[in-house]
């Protein structure tokens, strides 16, 4: 079945719980807005931009008027492209709303203004959502998935920093690794890095799982300790996801035969989550493989004795790895 058409059969059964009540949203919050930027007018007498911004108020609010008496059905039926269209800008809305009033309560009224100013023009017109939407149905299958994955990235070229397409970085490519080259990667990793993308955006652990799919490790590698350094220079506390990466370094680490490395990132992982079953199970492995029994044998009787609930799961660890 075309991709266009299963778009369309799924569009009735999102309508309810993500289409229509955010469509709703957008217009109290476009509102909301315009009631900011009129209070923020008048307290501070820009009265010659004022007439111009409500004009531009009137005619978005005249096109985002949508007749809630009618039924979903009907609706959908009668703008159906419209409303597609609407989706992703109401997500957009929304957020800016909530940038602007966060502005406000800073006192910077003038960024407050420019937020909202772009609340009233038009935004970038995407419906990949619903591609969102067929991945988590699982509804995209067999020949369509190379297809799939080929309009992923053509779309993420064009729109670098849209949300659904980041969001959709590791499911579109889980849908087949067999079918997406390393030179695919190579270009999702080009594009991470091009100045036109906001870092923060930037999926790198994402990327890295990717790498690691295709046993490019030295790749993956790199892409996770972008990964953590991304998250070590934000403002962010998810010092369970740092530990995540590390974890995930170390086991990059362990197909290179690198052990002594993988111990070590093993190791900072632990610092952070000392509990952490994946991170100790990691740590004892390379100790195995790197011919160290003794070292690993201490190390599963000091986990057990801390979080006993573990000693069997180690004990099996060793088992399968002792003189390799």
């Amino acid at each position: 079945m075309d991709i266009n058409l299963q778009i369309q059969e799924l569009e009735q059964n999102v309508w309810e719980e993500r289409f229509y009540p955010l469509l709703k949203n957008k217009i109290d919050c476009l509102e909301n807005a315009i009631e900011k930027i009129i209070e923020y007018e008048k307290k501070h007498g820009k009265k010659e931009r004022l007439e111009e911004m409500q004009s531009i108020a009137n005619q978005k609010l005249a096109t985002y008027k949508i007749d809630f008496e009618k039924s979903p059905e009907v609706q959908l039926k009668e703008n159906k492209v419209a409303l597609e269209n609407e989706y992703d800008e109401a997500q957009k809305d929304i957020i800016r709303t909530r940038m602007m009033n966060n502005y406000i309560s800073m006192k910077d009224f003038e960024t407050a203004y420019t937020v909202g100013m772009e609340l009233l023009s038009w935004c970038h017109l995407d419906v990949w959502w619903l591609m969102n939407v067929l991945i988590e149905k699982k509804a995209i299958k067999e020949s369509k998935i190379k297809e799939t994955q080929n309009l992923y990235l053509e779309h993420f070229k064009k729109f670098k920093d849209n949300s659904y397409l980041w969001n959709s970085l590791l499911p579109v490519f889980m849908l087949d690794p067999n079918q997406v080259s390393i030179s695919y990667i190579d270009e999702v990793f080009k594009i991470s890095n091009s100045n036109e993308v906001e870092k923060d955006n930037v999926n790198w652990n994402d990327i890295g799982i990717m790498y690691f799919e295709k046993n490019a490790f030295d790749k993956a590698i790199e892409s996770y300790l972008k990964a953590a350094e991304q998250l070590k220079l934000s403002e962010k506390d998810s010092s369970s996801n740092l530990a995540i990466y590390y974890g995930n370094i170390s086991e990059a680490y362990l197909e290179l035969k690198e052990y002594d490395t993988a111990i070590s990132y093993a190791e900072k992982g632990i610092e952070i989550e000392f509990d952490n079953r994946t991170l100790i199970e990691l740590k004892l492995t390379a100790l195995c493989k790197n011919s160290q029994s003794d070292m690993a044998n201490q190390f599963k009787n000091e986990i057990s004795r801390e979080l006993p609930q573990l000693q069997e799961s180690l004990e099996e660890v060793i088992i399968k790895h002792s003189g390799r």
